[in-house]
């Protein structure tokens, strides 16, 4: 009965040490995947947002009725 034990025992340990090294590996590869989703982001955004440009421009249109005074 001991010897059943044991042998139960130690199957578990080498699961459980398989286990941990899955997901070990399956961090390390999280880590990696978003090192290169971080770069990926800071790029896009570079592009989307001009570094000192003014963004937004005015407009001076006196014939330009106020959409929401259309409403009412």
């Amino acid at each position: 009965m001991d010897h059943m034990e044991d042998n139960m025992e130690a199957k578990m340990e080498a699961n459980k040490d398989d286990l941990e090294a899955i997901l070990k590996e399956n961090i390390q590869d999280l880590k990696k995947d978003m090192e290169g989703l971080k770069g990926a982001l800071a790029k896009l955004l570079h592009e989307i947002i001009p570094n000192g440009e003014k963004v937004i421009e005015e407009t001076h249109d006196d014939n330009k009725s106020n959409v929401n005074n259309d409403f009412l």
